[in-house]
């Protein structure tokens, strides 16, 4: 589902496989917050150019991390669009990983009611 929210967007799914729902904001200043809530619990925040410390873990089991945003692209309205994230995962100063997420949203016209 999306939904306009006051402080902008806000995009939630489910996945069938693991039972892992994901809650992605996008918000008017362009910082898009993702959280996945199911057997690993992540909460990352992307902004264009910038870096932030973020939190991943199962149970009581948790670390820190730093997600540093190298692009961030972002043309979601209630309308559809397109949100492409570029970052990498840092895990104490060193870089761990580089990732692309992209998320491409269209109107399902079955369940629009005029």
């Amino acid at each position: 589902t999306m939904k306009s929210t006051r402080r902008g967007l806000c995009i939630e799914y489910t996945e069938q496989e693991n039972s892992t729902t994901t809650i992605i904001n996008v918000f008017k200043d362009e910082t898009v917050s993702l959280n996945r809530i199911g057997p690993m619990r992540t909460h990352l925040v992307f902004n264009d150019g910038k870096a932030y410390d973020c939190v991943i873990g199962a149970g009581d089991k948790q670390f820190k991390l730093r997600v540093r945003t190298k692009n961030l692209e972002n043309t979601l309205t209630m309308d559809g669009g397109r949100l492409f994230v570029d970052y990498s995962v840092e895990i104490v100063g060193s870089l761990a990983e580089k990732n692309k997420l992209t998320l491409a949203i269209s109107p399902d016209v079955s369940i629009i009611k005029s």
